[in-house]
């Protein structure tokens, strides 16, 4: 298959520290680059940043075509991903202006001046005061989202017309500190279609002592953005890597899983640690395959060893057909007791929306790696790919931290040899949903071995995330080991700045 190879640069904004402000990716285009716009909008899925950034050689120097992606679709206006792709261009010039044009924002102008600081002029957005109607609806939605009420003072809207047509600011009590105050950020796709959701008020004292006029949280749940955490349009072997870097490096990229592969003097064994945005994780499969594949990409037939905090010596074999090999610790699973059993259906009712879906609780063995993993097989005539869920109600069955729903396959998947479907949960990782788990196949695949009364004997499966993954599944029972096997692709590779 064809492919273009895309230099790339992640930028903080708003800020003069690494692993702080808002990340946004920044791509440079030629201007006879022809990349659609569906690869572009898998790009910024990729990337999972808040905004991916193109730019867009015109000809002129100092003219550059500029569009945003987030995650899940294209924007009218980013404030940070602009300043990032400001910085890019201007980062070795003194001082400069340029131009972006925009396709609904018009001309943005940017200038770099003598103190090194980037100026930015972007058209204004007079805020309204909302009708009453919307009122209601905001603060209904905000009670959810807070989890109190009445802490609306104000609501206001942007005006009619891109950009500004979908943001809403919400003023609450200046004496709530937002920095503290927990959001169920969902609850807002309640006043769709705003989808920019401005929360602010009046800063704390020890803000305002500092100058600070007022403070702020954005959220863009319906453009597949939880929280920005800066919006500039709303205002080797010897290698000695602290933990407390590790997890900012992991909180920068935002991916459900960044692996940490340590050399250790021998060619065939390795380190290896995973970091989720928000905790170090026992042991992840799908980082664990990303990580063998940067090892032997070029390899032939090879088998090396990682060695692990948690989860003890994990290896990767290459076989002959390129598909990389893993042997994972079997994690096989108890049914879980009746009141837990309980809890998970209270907890999955809310999650999918509606009641009686639960067929069967099971958990981890005790004990490092599986102890917080929990299976909950589903109702085997519902859609899996196309069920609801909202992940955050899983945080109730505290302390399972990694909630794998799983059914048998759809008539279309079982008649291509598939043997089960899942879907996996990690709130309380940070991860609304996981799209490929390799560790939660090595307790699926001891779980659907008993569940098909089949015996021991390779099985296939998919993971039914928006991504999507192909599993192949075998339970060594007299071993006490999984294999689990997939293939891999490089997507991107890059150098990163750590301070040190």
């Amino acid at each position: 298959m064809p492919s273009l190879e895309l230099a790339y640069t992640v930028v903080d904004a708003f800020t003069k520290d690494v692993f702080s402000g808002n990340p946004a990716a920044v791509i440079v285009l030629e201007q006879d680059d022809n990349v659609p716009d569906a690869t572009r909008q898998l790009i910024g899925r990729e990337f999972n940043l808040s905004e991916t950034a193109f730019v867009t050689k015109t000809g002129d120097a100092d003219t550059f075509g500029l569009r945003w992606f987030t995650p899940t679709k294209e924007v009218e206006l980013c404030g940070h991903a602009t300043l990032a792709s400001s910085f890019v261009l201007l980062e070795t010039a003194t001082e400069r202006t340029i131009t972006f044009k925009t396709r609904w924002a018009g001309d943005l102008t940017v200038s770099k001046t003598a103190t090194g600081l980037l100026e930015m002029k972007f058209p204004a957005g007079v805020p309204t005061p909302a009708p009453e109607d919307l009122v209601r609806s905001v603060k209904t939605a905000s009670a959810a989202a807070f989890g109190q009420e009445n802490l609306v003072q104000d609501v206001a809207i942007g005006p009619d017309g891109p950009p500004y047509w979908n943001y809403i600011v919400i003023h609450i009590d200046d004496e709530v500190d937002l920095s503290k105050l927990k959001v169920n950020a969902s609850a807002f796709t309640a006043i769709a279609p705003y989808a920019v959701v401005i929360v602010t008020n009046a800063p704390p004292p020890a803000l305002k002592t500092k100058g600070i006029h007022f403070v702020s949280r954005v959220f863009g749940p319906l453009i597949g953005i939880d929280e920005d955490p800066v919006t500039g349009s709303t205002h080797s072997q010897d290698d000695d890597l602290p933990d407390a870097t590790r997890q900012l490096i992991g909180r920068e990229f935002n991916l459900s899983e960044t692996a940490f592969v340590t050399k250790t003097g021998d060619a065939d064994t390795f380190g290896l640690r995973w970091f989720t945005p928000v905790a170090e994780v026992e042991i992840c499969g799908h980082a664990t395959l990303a990580s063998a594949l940067a090892l032997l990409d070029t390899a032939a037939e090879r088998t090396i060893t990682f060695k692990t905090r948690w989860a003890g010596d994990l290896t990767v074999s290459k076989t002959a057909t390129g598909l990389l090999e893993m042997r994972f610790p079997a994690g096989v699973p108890a049914l879980a007791p009746q009141d837990l059993a309980g809890s998970v259906k209270t907890a999955a009712a809310a999650a999918f929306g509606q009641e009686g879906l639960v067929q069967d609780v099971a958990v981890g063995p005790d004990g490092p790696p599986y102890w917080n993993y929990m299976i909950i097989r589903i109702d085997e005539n519902v859609d899996l790919a196309n069920l609801k869920v909202k992940s955050s109600e899983f945080t109730a069955i505290a302390p399972y931290l990694v909630i794998i729903v799983t059914n048998a396959p759809p008539p279309a998947l079982k008649a291509k040899g598939v043997h089960f479907v899942s879907r996996v949960f990690c709130p309380l990782a940070g991860i609304d949903e996981d799209p490929v788990t390799g560790s939660a196949h090595s307790m699926l695949s001891p779980y659907w071995v008993k569940a098909l009364e089949i015996g021991s004997q390779p099985l296939t499966a998919k993971q039914l995330s928006a991504r999507g993954g192909d599993v192949e599944v075998e339970w060594l029972e007299s071993e006490k080991v999984v294999k689990v096997r997939g293939n891999a692709v490089k997507a991107a590779t890059g150098t990163l700045t750590v301070p040190i």
